[in-house]
């Protein structure tokens, strides 16, 4: 029988310092902040649509990450920072992608259930008001 094993530590330093650690950084403070990012997303829109503000704000969470790291290990220069808007666009292109892997198959299950029961209770509804017909057109000539 396969184990899952947890990891032992918090994220470190080093973990933060490379893709992987600051997909995952930013996925998770995402997920978490994605809501609220939508209600304010809306207050903003002129078109009432929240969800446009998300990949923008992954895109800002990750270059913080980002410079919050350099400025730790004490390597903020021109070059690094120019880096890190394009490291920033990368992460939050991956973590995005990560995103629609994870839950997009969830949704997607989610609505062809959903179909499927509307279209039982549609298939149920015609059957019956078929059968009350049949009903109807054979008391009809019986009587």
């Amino acid at each position: 029988m396969d184990t899952i094993t947890l990891p032992q530590t918090f994220f470190t330093l080093q973990d933060l310092s490379s893709l992987g650690g600051t997909v995952i950084a930013v996925y998770v403070i995402v997920s978490f902040l994605k809501d609220y990012l939508k209600i304010l997303g809306k207050r903003i829109s002129k078109d009432g649509s929240g969800d446009w503000i998300v990949r923008p704000s992954s895109v800002l969470i990750s270059f913080l990450i980002i410079i919050w790291t350099l400025v730790i290990r004490e390597e903020v220069s021109a070059e690094n920072i120019g880096l890190a808007v394009i490291n920033a666009f990368l992460v939050a292109l991956i973590a995005g992608a990560a995103h629609d892997y994870i839950v997009a198959p969830t949704k997607e299950k989610a609505v062809l259930q959903a179909m499927d029961k509307e279209n039982l209770r549609n298939n149920l509804e015609n059957q019956g008001s078929s059968e009350a017909k049949n009903i109807s057109n054979s008391n009809n000539i019986s009587g």
